[in-house]
């Protein structure tokens, strides 16, 4: 298996920018800024796997071997204001392990474990800070339980640990390089069920529960949560068929705090972005055999959520959003 991606990228920076009120901007102002080229990024990285997976199967007991060899290479070039060119370069295996037991026709018990690797360039990011360090390295375990509770109802259950070691954190010697001395655990359970509760009621509900922390580190942030690793995340959705081809659903999503970084930011302040909970609606309509209209509605409350994060900027989750689709199928 062979991949390539690759993205280039102009980012303007501004001068002379008029003073606006924050609280009271006039819309119509006009801009009178000067823009410049602050980078001009070039940046791609190329993989080349091999794989092999093996299953065997010994009365009620499956066992599964695979092993992968990834040839990641990535490169990045900034031609502003000066060229800057890094590269990153590594081979390495990864592999996963598993056995399954079927306790009865509708239980399985199973365990697994599986290594994983996540190089300096992913992500199609790679810094001065980045550039020449090793991947960082994963190690996971998992047990669990798969039960069809009922026709087309599967509920499951797994406790998981995963530890990452030669984390990348800033060095304490010189904060604008990072070094591969830190080690993160993160460590829960899951809950699922998916499937149909009866006929025309389908659902989809999961739990995770998530502790991360960092466990070992060369600055002071050791027991420190792990970024963006929320302990809490609920998630729900159902539908249910009504008489004359329509269909209603709701849903919820739950989301707990999370932190964008295990260190205090320039001022000396730990950041935390605070929980949140968003709604969903829908409802459908067979209008003949082959068509249908859908009407659905995210983020009911028009909720204020940030959805992706960094240590140094944020993502608006979305607000209230009404979609209506109308589907043929012939």
């Amino acid at each position: 298996m062979c991949r390539r991606t690759a993205f280039d990228e102009i980012q303007l920076k501004y001068s002379g920018v008029p003073n606006a009120s924050l609280a009271h901007p006039d819309p119509f102002q006009p801009f009178s800024g000067t823009a410049s080229v602050k980078s001009n990024v070039h940046a791609a990285v190329e993989t080349l796997a091999a794989y092999a997976v093996d299953t065997v199967k010994y009365g009620p007991w499956s066992f599964l071997a695979a092993v992968r060899v990834d040839d990641y290479k990535g490169e990045y070039t900034n031609s502003v204001p000066s060229r800057q060119f890094l590269h990153d370069a590594v081979v390495m295996p990864s592999y996963k392990g598993a056995i399954i037991y079927s306790v009865t026709p509708s239980l399985n018990g199973y365990a697994a474990y599986g290594t994983s690797f996540d190089p300096s360039a992913e992500g199609l990011s790679l810094s001065g800070a980045t550039a020449g360090l090793g991947p960082e390295r994963s190690h996971s375990i998992e047990m669990g339980l798969k039960w069809n509770a009922t026709e087309g109802l599967l509920v499951s259950g797994a406790l998981f640990r995963t530890i990452m070691s030669n984390m990348r954190e800033p060095s304490p010697i010189d904060p604008t390089v990072d070094v591969l001395e830190g080690t993160g655990q993160a460590e829960g359970f899951d809950l699922q069920a998916q499937g149909q509760i009866m006929p025309g009621w389908p659902i989809l509900a999961g739990y995770t529960y998530l502790d991360g922390r960092v466990v070992h580190s060369p600055n002071p942030d050791s027991g420190a949560a792990l970024q963006n690793a929320p302990r809490h995340n609920l998630r729900l959705w159902t539908t249910h068929d009504l008489p004359l081809g329509f269909a209603v659903g709701a849903g919820m999503n739950y989301q707990s705090s999370r932190v964008p970084a295990s260190l205090p930011d320039a001022n000396g302040y730990f950041q935390k972005v605070p929980g949140y909970w968003t709604g969903s609606a829908m409802l459908r309509h067979a209008l003949t055999d082959h068509l249908s209209a859908q009407l659905n509605v995210t983020n009911i409350t028009d909720t204020y959520y940030y959805d992706g994060l960094d240590d140094n900027h944020v993502e608006l989750g979305a607000g209230r959003t009404v979609m209506l689709t109308i589907s043929a199928n012939y």
